[in-house]
């Protein structure tokens, strides 16, 4: 994809920074200083390779809490023991 493009590590990781975030392509090439054409197509192309890269099937669940999405999900603290007295809040 920047194969034959003469763009500064900088420029490139700035890219792919504005598409994640979804900056507009024109946004885009008056910020990094690269023609509007070149952006529209660099975006085109790694949006075209992302969906050849997505799974055919489905996901197996119909529900999916939030906390399965990430993966640096742990194990959760002890439980506290005593309902009468509840754990501080951080604000406290």
């Amino acid at each position: 994809m920047f194969a034959q493009k003469q763009f500064r590590p900088s420029q490139v990781v700035l890219l792919l920074h504005g598409f994640c975030k979804g900056a507009s392509s024109s946004q885009l090439s008056r910020e990094l200083g690269i023609s509007f054409p070149t952006v529209l197509s660099i975006r085109r192309v790694l949006q075209d390779a992302a969906q050849m890269l997505q799974p055919e099937d489905a996901l197996p669940d119909t529900e999916i809490e939030t906390d399965e999405m990430f993966q640096n999900v742990g194990e959760k603290g002890e439980p506290h023991k005593d309902p009468e007295d509840p754990p501080a809040s951080a604000w406290e």
